[in-house]
C-alpha cells in the first residue's frame, strides 16, 4: 500500500496548531491518547558499544510514533523524540537517531511520480523502482536495506506470483474488500464467500463493524 500513493504525507498539517512542552506532550499521549498503556514498539537499534546500527526495529519504533500525529503536532513529536532518547541512549546515538528520523520524514514527504494501481501488477514494479532509488537518496543505502529489505521481498514474491502462467494477474478488487455503497450487506458478503471462503468473509464483516464503530466514535469527538 504504501506504493499506491504519488503525493506526499501531508505530516506537517496534522495535529493541534500548539508548542506544547516535553511532558504535555508525554501526558497527551500517554496518559490520555492512543499510547495509554502501550509500549513502543521495536527498539532504537543502539548496540551494547552505544553505537546506532541500521536496523527495521527502528522504523517500526517510528512509525508507532507517527501514528499519534494529530494528537501532537510533527514539532511536538520531534521534540519529544529527541527528550526520550536523549534520556534512554546519549547525546551521541540519540543524535544520530534523530538525523535519521529527519531523513525519514522527509522520504514520507517527498513526491513521486508513479503510483500502483491495486489491480494491475505490472505498475507495481515501476513504482517500487521509483521508491527504492529514493529511499537510498534520502536514507543512504544501509538505512533503506534495513528499513524497507523485508517489505521489498514480500512484494517482489507477490509480483512472480502475478506474473505465474495461469495466474490471473490481478488481486481482488477494492470493492470486495472493503464495504461498498453500491452493494447491500448481504450481497457484499455473498461475493466475499465466493472469492474468499466464509471464515474469511465473517472476518472482513467483523472489520467492517469495527470500522464502522470507530468512525461513529470520531464522529462523536468531532461533535
Amino acid at each position: 500500500f504504501s506504493l499506491m500513493g504519488a503525493a506526499p504525507s501531508p505530516l506537517r498539517s496534522l495535529g493541534p496548531a500548539l508548542a506544547r512542552s516535553v511532558p504535555d506532550v508525554e501526558h497527551a499521549l500517554f496518559v490520555d491518547g492512543s499510547l495509554r498503556e502501550a509500549s513502543l514498539d521495536g527498539d532504537w537499534g543502539v548496540d551494547a558499544q552505544g553505537r546506532l546500527q541500521p536496523s527495521l526495529a527502528l522504523r517500526r519504533r517510528f512509525d508507532q510514533l507517527l501514528t499519534t500525529l494529530g494528537e501532537v503536532n510533527l514539532d511536538e513529536l520531534t521534540a519529544w523524540l529527541l527528550d526520550r532518547t536523549l534520556r534512554d541512549v546519549g547525546p551521541q546515538a540519540s543524535a544520530e537517531i534523530m538525523a535519521v528520523w529527519a531523513r525519514y520524514i522527509a522520504l514520507l514527504e517527498r513526491p513521486y511520480t508513479t503510483a500502483a494501481q491495486l489491480d494491475d501488477p505490472q505498475s507495481w514494479a515501476l513504482a517500487l523502482a521509483e521508491r527504492q532509488q529514493a529511499r537510498r537518496e534520502v536514507l543512504g543505502p544501509a538505512w533503506a536495506e534495513a528499513f524497507y529489505r523485508d517489505e521489498d521481498a514480500a512484494l517482489r514474491q507477490k509480483m512472480e506470483l502475478a506474473g505465474q502462467p495461469g495466474s490471473a494477474g490481478r488481486l481482488p478488487q477494492p470493492s470486495v474488500l472493503h464495504p461498498d455503497p453500491r452493494l447491500g450487506a448481504q450481497e457484499l458478503h455473498q461475493r466475499r464467500v465466493a472469492e474468499f471462503g466464509p471464515e474469511a468473509a465473517e472476518r472482513l464483516r467483523a472489520e467492517d463493524e469495527a470500522e464502522a464503530r470507530w468512525q461513529a466514535r470520531l464522529a462523536q469527538a468531532r461533535d
